[in-house]
């Protein structure tokens, strides 16, 4: 029994502190965030959007962080075939926004492109976001490089639709259009591959973020 009590200690992985250089770790999906849509008392559904959050951690943060206001808020631009905008917390006209820490948040990437139906990305001034943003209804290249694509919308297609239903040229809305409140859902865990010290045997181990907006 001894001896089986050894080889079973010798089998396990070092769970001593190992160089970054023997292990590895995969983020097998993104967050997302389910965010319902009014008109007036009427509900129009919900939409479903995918977070980007490893190619734009900052962006994404400030955006999760922002959710509890962004309940109630107008959607003050609707423009067929173009976009629709929200996300003004301050004045809900899209003259105002605030970031979430109240402080300049510097535009952290261009790389998504605004080149479809349903991309989601904050609405930038001067190289900062604040807590406005898009959502794309059609290709809208002339927002490459001007505005912070995070995200699409993977969900909710026909209630995207309805809202640009209520729209005309200009963007002003045919009709009182607001969010509900928005449901955070986490990432899948991340996996991540340990050495044991001598380039040998690995173990997965599973990593549940906890964080609740």
């Amino acid at each position: 029994i001894a001896g089986l009590r050894n080889r079973s200690l010798l089998a396990r992985p070092s769970r001593t502190v190992i160089p970054s250089s023997q292990f590895s770790f995969k983020l097998k999906t993104n967050p997302s965030v389910t965010l319902p849509v009014l008109k007036g008392e009427q509900s129009l559904g919900a939409l479903q959007i995918e977070l980007f959050e490893k190619l734009l951690p900052r962006t994404v943060d400030n955006f999760l962080r922002l959710l509890r206001q962004y309940e109630h808020n107008k959607v003050y631009r609707i423009w067929p075939s173009m976009y629709i905008e929200t996300g003004d917390v301050t004045n809900q006209d899209g003259s105002g926004g605030k970031s979430a820490s109240g402080r300049r948040v510097r535009d952290e990437s261009f790389e998504v492109k605004h080149d479809t139906f349903g991309v989601v990305s904050m609405v930038s001034n001067l190289n900062d976001i604040n807590s406005k943003f898009v959502i794309t209804l059609g290709p809208c290249h002339f927002l490459d490089y001007r505005y912070v694509a995070f995200g699409k919308v993977t969900r909710g297609i026909q209630t995207l639709r309805a809202i640009e239903a209520l729209g005309q040229e200009g963007g002003e809305p045919l009709a009182e259009v607001r969010l509900g409140k928005a449901v955070f859902h986490e990432a899948a865990p991340y996996t991540i591959m340990l050495a044991d010290g001598h380039g040998h045997q690995t173990e997965s181990v599973i990593y549940q973020p906890d964080r609740h907006y």
